[in-house]
């Protein structure tokens, strides 16, 4: 009885420390994973800082105007005295007909 107890105790006593370090294993394993999934985080970031730049410098209207002129040989608008209108449409099925003629309005439904 005292042999099977004393194989009792060492059985749990080794299944004790196998479970301590394989443990201290997954830890260490996380651990190193944690790391490189922070620094590709850190790359990212910098990518994407560094996308937002390219964008910006990308989508200026200084550069826009630029290459409209340069390329395309477009050329802003003088202001006239004209005003601008600008209509928003408030319902479905808005058309500019409705605009100009609002009589016109019961046609285009």
């Amino acid at each position: 009885m005292k042999k099977l107890r004393l194989t009792l105790i060492c059985c749990i006593i080794a299944i004790t420390f196998f479970v301590h370090f394989f443990n201290q294993h997954q830890i260490l394993k996380m651990e190193k994973e944690t790391k490189k999934l922070s620094r590709l985080w850190e790359r990212q970031k910098i990518i994407n800082q560094d996308l937002k730049l390219q964008y910006n410098q990308l989508s200026s209207r200084e550069r826009i105007e630029k290459l409209a002129l340069e390329q395309l040989g477009m050329i802003y608008p003088k202001q006239s005295t004209e005003k601008l209108r600008y209509v928003a449409a408030s319902r479905q099925g808005f058309s500019m007909i409705d605009f100009f003629v609002p009589s016109a309005e019961a046609l285009t439904r």
